[in-house]
């Protein structure tokens, strides 16, 4: 089977799952990157030199390129230049956030997937729990979803978890969207509350976290906080497996929230905005973690994990990732899936995760 994989660059949180088709015997895959990873993706720029990488924005490699996408027996298209799939007649999967995440090129993007969605053979691997509702409303890929998300790399290795102490994680960037205020607020609300906790911010510190610390400075509560700067891939996971709870706050900017799954591989009791794109997919709430819709619920859940266990939910969260949600598991069943789409079997075979009609 010849799979291609089609997007603006090849990311970290794609690596994995390239490199397992790649290293398949029975697959001959491509990744075509249509641009150059320039500015603050310019670290990603190692990935274009790997073997099954095609650069479509080298003029002398795209007659090559369009050969390899039309004689594909599928066709991931994800973003980058739709004119690669003008011509092609296989098994076309888009690849996709909720659309209505934000506004900007919304249009673009309905106009394209409204050509393609009318084709049997076109299919939607939904990057967030959304995407399928907010498609739908659109008309578009109906009862042609599948559940996928994003795979990033993860803590493999089990471990046991230290919970002697309450401590606490947020990591983002500093984005109005990422909402940042929740760990002055949370700290605020715990010290009011007697609770003994340490809080470990990972971000950057220029804009709205340097008026909010500003605003702070002087809360006898500020002193249980510790602000990191940004750290190293590897960096972030021994912090997370020292730590157990992780808030992700984000609102519906957040198209999937990739260090969700790295938190859940090193244990950490997840709590999840609802808003965000993989909450309804990684997260079984009260089983491998919390999903909130407010901050009154945030704080709830806070107290009620102090008076309990949860280590069981922290047990659940690294299987979850290490036996379901990670990118061996997802290309696995994205070759069987599509090898019965190919041959006209039935291939609603899976009942949860990566690959489950959605």
């Amino acid at each position: 089977m010849k799979i291609t994989f089609i997007s603006n660059y090849l990311t970290i949180h794609q690596i994995s799952f390239c490199n397992y088709l790649a290293n398949r015997d029975d697959i001959d895959f491509h990744f075509v990157s249509s641009v150059f990873p320039s500015g603050n993706k310019s670290s990603l720029s190692n990935y274009e030199h790997l073997d099954y990488v095609l650069r479509f924005y080298e003029p002398h490699l795209k007659e090559e390129v369009f050969n390899v996408v039309n004689s594909s027996d599928v066709v991931i298209f994800g973003s980058g230049d739709r004119s690669l799939i003008r011509n092609f007649k296989g098994l076309l999967y888009f690849y996709s956030e909720h659309p209505f995440k934000k506004y900007v090129g919304l249009l673009r993007k309905i106009h394209i997937y409204m050509i393609y969605s009318k084709f049997k053979n076109s299919y939607l691997l939904c990057s967030s729990w959304l995407s399928k509702p907010q498609y739908n409303q659109l008309h578009l890929f109906r009862k042609r979803t599948f559940k996928f998300g994003y795979f990033p790399l993860v803590n493999k290795i089990d471990f046991e978890k230290n919970n002697n102490e309450l401590t606490i994680l947020w990591i983002g960037r500093e984005l109005n969207w990422k909402h940042p205020e929740i760990v002055f607020k949370l700290s605020h609300y715990l010290y009011r509350n007697k609770i003994n906790f340490k809080f470990t911010m990972i971000s950057t510190y220029e804009s709205i976290n340097k008026k909010l610390i500003e605003k702070n400075k002087n809360k006898p509560w500020m002193k249980c906080i510790n602000f990191l700067g940004p750290i190293s891939n590897e960096e972030v996971i021994n912090k997370m497996k020292e730590t157990s709870v992780f808030i992700c706050s984000s609102d519906r900017q957040e198209g999937w929230g990739a260090v969700v799954n790295e938190a859940m591989s090193c244990k950490c009791l997840c709590l999840v905005s609802s808003k965000i794109g993989c909450s309804k997919y990684l997260i079984q709430d009260k089983v491998n973690g919390y999903i909130f819709k407010s901050f009154r619920q945030l704080k709830e859940i806070l107290t009620r994990i102090t008076n309990a266990s949860y280590k069981d939910l922290q047990d659940n969260a690294y299987s979850s990732i290490a036996n379901l949600w990670n990118a061996d598991v997802a290309a696995e069943r994205f070759v069987e899936v599509s090898k019965r789409i190919l041959k006209k079997d039935n291939f609603d075979i899976f009942e949860s995760g990566p690959m489950a009609k959605d």
